[in-house]
């Protein structure tokens, strides 16, 4: 398997992963990040791991259709 797909293929699922967690225990996640005190890094760093996790699925998605886009233009 290409690398890129292997790297497409495992942000994606860490992210899909993490989605589903956060909203599958929804009560826990509002009751910690509403605490206050020290909690309040909690939704800042959640917030921090989501966005380089999706952002890095979309990077790799994009490198990989670029890379088809100038497979096809070759030919």
């Amino acid at each position: 398997m290409d690398p890129i797909k292997q790297k497409i293929f495992l942000f994606g699922s860490i992210s899909f992963i993490s989605y589903f967690l956060i909203f599958y225990y929804e009560e826990m996640v509002m009751h910690y990040f509403v605490l206050g005190s020290w909690h309040a890094l909690l939704p800042i760093s959640t917030a921090f791991l989501i966005s380089i996790v999706y952002g890095s699925f979309s990077n790799y998605v994009i490198e990989y259709f670029n890379r088809i886009q100038k497979e096809r233009n070759k030919n």
